[in-house]
């Protein structure tokens, strides 16, 4: 990251970076550490120094960790367990609800799409992110610059860019859809007692990539969850026990390697979430580069 921006002529003055495993011969004071995980993700660097699992180093008492960030929605419990093991070590906090000038956005405001669109002169634009009220801003935007902005689509719509311009061909009816494996079935189809536990207690999908390796299966990059309904589940605690059980099976493919995580990752929900969610568990076994 430092990288490019220097390479676009930014961070001219930014003092020397030092290697991760120097920073215990530094006084503290004298060093500010950039680390992923603002939003409380359990396997970035931020959430491995809040709970001391950091390989390199660690964080003490009267040290600052300052958030650049805004909490992404459905992230909230998770940012909170992260603001609360840092405090339990004495760590002080800022944040955007605090010091509202410290959100660094990732987004463009409108004058840098209106620098941005000088530059390249588009003659159409289909807005296509964020909620209506944000494609909304993006066509007004665009439009007051003579580009031509007539539609803001929705789920569904075919859109067709041809000379005459953009239309929507046809508006497709969309339905739920479960993806398992190589198979892509109707939400329908899931059996009544599925469907009735799935209005209960919700549902986890689990996208889990793995290698082989000689000390048996590991799991490769971080934990790719999506929790539907209410869930108290702690995703540090989980990917723990994941990776441990994941180093005990013996399977031999990616079916047999389903079949023995089904059971066990539906006991250990049911026995500490107290409710047992309908799981989507797809195994992807990878090779390594």
């Amino acid at each position: 990251m430092v990288r490019v921006a220097r390479g676009l002529g930014y961070l001219d003055d930014f003092p020397p970076l030092v290697p991760v495993k120097d920073l215990g011969y530094l006084p503290p004071e004298e060093v500010m550490v950039i680390a992923t995980g603002s939003q409380g993700e359990p396997r970035a660097a931020l959430s491995r120094l809040a709970n001391s699992r950091h390989p390199d180093f660690e964080l003490a008492a009267g040290d600052t960790v300052i958030f650049s960030s805004k909490a992404i929605p459905g992230n909230e419990l998770s940012i909170g367990k992260l603001h609360n093991a840092l405090t339990r070590l004495g760590v002080g906090i800022m944040e955007e609800k605090q010091f509202p000038d410290l959100h660094a956005s990732g987004h463009p405001a409108q004058e840098e799409l209106r620098t941005f669109y000088g530059w390249l002169k588009p003659v159409r634009l289909l807005p296509v992110h964020g909620e209506y009220r944000h494609q909304l801003a993006h066509t007004q935007v665009a439009q007051s610059m003579g580009i031509d902005a007539p539609l803001i689509p929705v789920n569904g719509d075919l859109m067709r860019l041809d000379a005459q311009g953009l239309s929507v061909e046809k508006r497709l009816t969309l339905h739920e859809r479960i993806i398992e494996h190589d198979k892509v079935r109707p939400l329908d189809s899931m059996d009544r007692r599925a469907r009735a536990r799935l209005g209960r207690h919700g549902s986890i999908s689990l996208a889990l990539p793995v290698t082989l390796q000689q000390a048996g299966w590991v799991r490769i990059g971080r934990l790719m969850l999506d929790i539907s309904g209410t869930s108290s589940l702690d995703e540090e605690s989980f990917s723990e026990w994941l990776d441990d059980t994941l180093a005990g099976l013996e399977a031999t493919d990616e079916r047999e390697l389903k079949q023995q995580l089904d059971g066990r990752i539906n006991r250990w929900l049911r026995n500490h979430l107290r409710h047992e969610p309908v799981l989507f568990l797809h195994v992807m076994i990878m090779s390594e580069m």
